[in-house]
Order: structure tokens, then sequence, then C-alpha cells
């Protein structure tokens, strides 16, 4: 955003724009449980991952270097972050990533990622994963297999809430808890309500199932 503010009546001004010029990264766009091989040569000596999180489940990463050397980094933007920019988000190295590891032949690079870890944890946001080559020049090609897959999540074990419908709860013993989850698929606003029939209670709402 661009603001120009006159100083005296009738300014004119001219406004120019050079730059900058378009670069384009090739990305490779990913699903759960399936398994990306690719070999890395010092012509093409990274590349880049990308995938989004829907439901916000917890999930994990897994890098099986078949041979040579990599590098890998991970790094996520959320739309809400209005400080940030999704190619300023692709991590090249450890200074933009959230998580950063490295292998060489036969080694695994893994990590999971639950909704309790603040640091790799990202609500609304895709994830980069960029993996590097970091051979001497003696070994010219790195190659391995690149996948993620959701993992036991937190709260599945409780019931879900179904849009429009109500249900009938009873919590029979003072302190007692009972948990319900629901998951928004889009950013409109929603209402959620719970009309006592006999008894007291308190209704929480938060992110994390561990919250109760």
């Amino acid at each position: 955003m661009v603001g120009v503010k006159a100083l005296t009546d009738n300014a004119t001004f001219s406004l120019l724009l050079a730059g900058p010029q378009r670069f384009e990264v090739n990305y490779t766009s990913m699903t759960p449980n399936v398994q990306y091989p690719r070999q890395l040569t010092p012509q093409n000596s990274s590349h880049v991952y990308r995938f989004m999180n829907w439901g916000h489940r917890d999930f994990k990463i897994s890098v099986d270097i078949t041979d040579g050397n990599v590098t890998a980094h991970l790094n996520a933007y959320s739309d809400r972050n209005f400080t940030n920019n999704a190619y300023m988000a692709i991590p090249i190295n450890v200074n933009n990533s959230r998580w950063t590891d490295f292998g060489s032949t036969a080694q695994k690079l893994e990590v999971r990622i639950t909704k309790d870890d603040p640091v790799l944890f990202c609500y609304y946001c895709i994830y980069y994963l960029t993996i590097r080559s970091t051979n001497a020049t003696a070994v010219p090609r790195s190659s391995y297999r690149v996948s993620y897959s959701n993992v036991p999540d937190g709260g599945e074990e409780f019931p879900t809430i179904t849009l429009g419908n109500t249900a009938q709860i009873l919590i029979p013993a003072t302190g007692g808890v009972v948990q319900r989850r629901f998951i928004l698929d889009q950013k409109e606003p929603y209402n959620l309500r719970a009309q006592t029939v006999t008894g007291k209670i308190n209704m929480y709402v938060t992110l994390s199932p561990g919250a109760s």
C-alpha cells in the first residue's frame, strides 16, 4: 500500500513501480500416505514440497534417504500472519525453519507434529518442506523418498458434534466431564449452545483436546 499526501494545492506527481522480477518456485503438492521418490543432482540440488494440514490433524513427516546426504527444512505459512508471505515462508536454512534435520544413506529423518507443540503445529497453515542435497563434489547425487501421514489424533476418542443436530447428554455426578469435538471447514461465524435441562454446568471451548 502506497499513500501520497498533497502538501500544496494542485499537486501532481508520477509514481513508478519497477520490479521485483517474477520468480517461480517449482514445488510438489503432497497428499497423505503417498511416498514421493526423488533424485537430487548438482544442477537441481533441492526441491520444495507443499501441503495443507486439512482438519488440523496430528501428523508426521518421514524422509528415507536411499543414497547420499540430505538436509530437510520445514516451515509453515498462515493467512493470519501479515508480516510474512508464502514465498518468504519457503525454508532455505535454519533461520527460517521450524524444524531442521540432516542425514545420510540408509538413515530416516522423521518428525511428529502434534497440537500441543506451539512451535511446529500451526492452525490454518500451509506447510513447506525443502530437501537439499549436501553431498561433497565426489558424491554428486542424493536420492530419497519423502511422505507425510496422519497419526492417531488427540481428541479422536471424543464423539463428533453434527451440525444442526441436538443431543441430550447426562452427566451423572458432580465434577464429571463430557467432551465433544467439531471441525470448522470455513471461516464463517458459528453458534454453539448448551441448554441446561436440570442441574448446573460450565461449558468450555478450546483448540486443544487436553485442555479439559
